[in-house]
This record gives C-alpha cells, structure tokens and sequence, in this order.
C-alpha cells in the first residue's frame, strides 16, 4: 500500500507468437490495443494511487511489424494531440472508478 508513486501506460497486440519478445511491447496508444482499459482504472484506484501517470509511445513499427500504421499519416502534433484525448478518456475511467467506490 502507498509504494506505487509512478507508472507509465501504453497499450499492446498481446503475444504474436510462442513466448513474449521486444516486439510484442508496442507502445501503442490506450484504447488502440487489447488492454482492458477499465480494469486498469479499476486496479491503479485499489492501489491509492494518486501519482503520476505518463504515456510511453511510439509512432515506429518495429521491424517487420505494422502495428504502428493507423499513425503513419498524422504530423507530430496531430499524435500529441491523439494522446491527449486518450489521456482524458482514461482519466474518466479512474475518475468513473473513483465515484464507483465513494457508496
């Protein structure tokens, strides 16, 4: 309890072949991938957590890789800004989390 001061988020494809690899860790965007968003939420308010949490992301396929392609077109700002409004969707969901445990 109260150890977890920092985290980083980032979403994946789960694993692509017989055991996890570098890879299989895309950085993806949340919401753009298989994690369960909600349970996150869920879990990071069971812990207390109220520290900071950041994005680590990429908008590179890894080599023979396209899990990376619905960015290729968006301009630098147009990524930062997709982030953004990813990082307030998963704000809701803590905040949602949060109210779900106030009763």
């Amino acid at each position: 309890y109260g150890k977890l001061i920092a985290t980083h988020l980032d979403d994946n494809l789960g694993i692509t072949g017989e055991e996890i690899t570098w890879l299989d860790d895309s950085h993806l965007m949340p919401f753009d991938g298989k994690v369960d968003w909600k349970h996150v939420a869920e879990r990071l308010h069971q812990a207390d957590f109220n520290g900071i949490l950041m994005f680590e992301l990429t908008d590179a396929n890894k080599p023979g890789r396209h899990t990376h392609d619905q960015y290729k077109n968006l301009t630098g700002s147009e990524f930062i800004q997709q982030a953004y409004r990813k990082a307030e969707l998963f704000r809701a969901l803590f905040e949602k989390a949060e109210k779900g445990n106030e009763g």
